[in-house]
């Protein structure tokens, strides 16, 4: 299994050697890694938040940690940008990762242009942010449209969108209509408390969007820090007896052209295909 959404955080950190133990714990042997955060996402005090320490420790945890690949969240505001991506690029990053936390998606066309021409892909999060800083308004899932439109780009949308889980279904399925020309991803790490987990689920499912199974992304918002074997595995059950209910077409909702075996091996596409799939550029 892969968890496709795994941060580092500042202060103490597990080894690499002790964060395999505690992610295979849960049975999960690969996914991504998402640097420290920029300077601008928030202060550190007496941390070291230069972009290139960000990106020289990622890329050193998962040189030790095989089947990872590393994400460089970066801040596409930032006057070097261009140089900050060909340099993640030439070291060996796999993806980047954003959060619109005081600009606009809009604002970031600039930098996934040369990340699309890079033939990398982006992760970005979209949906409430619980931050100190009022940023929800940036990270609503229609602020995302314009990302439609850039040519090459291969990005995924975080958190199902929640609480705008429906306007976050909406872009997804404007995305996967054939108009646009980017390639776009659903990541379903909550996000979406527990009580609203099933019905988020199932409408994404059941909207009928184009190869919609094989365009999700199964994660946990864990930490390298100290990775939460037994909360991911009450995820995992969770998730997996939801997607069966999915799967099953005794218990999904009646929904014209709704093909079953479209919806065959849906946990492995979710927990592993699909996510070697939005790194067939990063191999």
């Amino acid at each position: 299994m892969l968890d496709n959404h795994i941060h580092m955080y500042y202060g103490k950190s597990d080894t690499p050697q002790e964060f395999l133990e505690k992610a295979a714990a849960a049975g999960i042997t690969g996914g991504n890694i998402i640097s420290l955060y920029p300077a601008k996402h928030g202060l550190v005090e007496s941390a070291d938040q230069r972009w290139e320490h960000r990106l020289e420790k990622v890329l050193e945890f998962t040189s030790q940690a095989p089947g990872f690949h590393p994400l460089f969240w970066i801040d596409p505001t930032a006057d070097d940008f261009e140089k900050q991506i060909h340099t993640a690029a030439e070291q060996g990053i796999h993806g980047f990762k954003i959060i619109c936390s005081h600009y606009y998606p809009h604002d970031t066309l600039p930098a996934v242009q040369v990340m699309a021409e890079c033939q990398l892909p982006v992760l970005f999060h979209c949906g409430i942010l619980y931050s100190k800083n009022c940023a929800a308004k940036y990270n609503r899932p229609i602020e995302f449209e314009e990302l439609l439109a850039v040519k090459g780009l291969r990005f995924a949308l975080a958190h199902a969108g929640w609480p705008w889980t429906d306007e976050f279904n909406a872009i997804v399925g404007e995305g996967r209509n054939g108009f646009f020309h980017s390639d776009i991803y659903v990541d379903i790490t909550p996000g979406t408390p527990f009580v609203y987990r099933r019905e988020v689920l199932k409408r994404l499912y059941m909207s009928g969007f184009d190869d919609l199974p094989n365009r999700v992304l199964w994660g946990t918002d864990g930490s390298t820090n100290n990775y939460p074997s037994q909360h991911v595995l009450l995820d995992i059950e969770t998730d997996k007896k939801i997607l069966s209910e999915i799967a099953d077409p005794a218990n999904v909702f009646d929904v014209p052209g709704y093909k079953a075996e479209t919806y065959a091996d849906i946990w492995k596409k979710v927990s592993e295909d699909n996510l070697n799939a939005f790194h067939k550029k990063a191999e």
